[in-house]
């Protein structure tokens, strides 16, 4: 816009020892992985009590928005397009041995949970793919909900894509991984 940089700040808004080092990780995280999809870390700010994320300004709303809220009628995700995703998503699934790809989905499910304050922090996403990844499911706690049932592999669910919209199972679903 004019020769304008348009940038988005994340403030960190409370200083506790854990926010903290979540803020340490993202930036730590951020600073390093590029990606096409993935918003830019243009800086970052600490000091006193101040933290700071400095990203690209993303003007279209958020994928949220897109699928399911007032934009969803506009929706960029027509069908090719959502079978371009889901193609290339199983694609580099294919990348990972069985039990990496467990993990990695137990992990995705439980960051995807309907109530924050039971999604599990940057720290711990970070430290669970650091040591996490080929480790069995009690090695990596509290990390998917089946109903009470224990074996996660005798679970069913589905991700689901239609023409209407893409179904992702909740926490209360059971999941099955082949």
């Amino acid at each position: 816009m004019n020769g304008t940089l348009q940038i988005a700040v994340k403030r960190l808004k409370m200083m506790t020892a854990k926010a903290e080092m979540e803020f340490a990780v993202e930036v730590e995280v951020l600073g390093r992985v590029r990606h096409k999809n993935l918003l830019g870390l243009r800086g970052f700010y600490a000091g006193g009590e101040e933290r700071l994320i400095v990203y690209d300004y993303m003007p279209n709303h958020s994928l949220l928005n897109h699928l399911h809220g007032q934009l969803a009628k506009d929706c960029l995700l027509d069908w090719p397009r959502r079978m371009s995703i889901a193609i290339g998503a199983a694609e580099g699934l294919g990348r990972f041995d069985l039990e990496q790809l467990k993990s990695v989905i137990m992990i995705a499910i439980r960051c995807t949970e309907s109530n924050p304050e039971k999604r599990p922090s940057m720290v711990e996403v970070v430290e669970w793919l650091k040591g996490g990844i080929g480790r069995r499911k009690k090695e990596i706690p509290n990390l998917i909900h089946t109903n009470g049932d224990d074996n996660y592999e005798e679970n069913y669910g589905e991700i689901r894509i239609t023409q209407s919209k893409l179904k992702i199972p909740s926490h209360d679903d059971k999941l099955r991984i082949r």
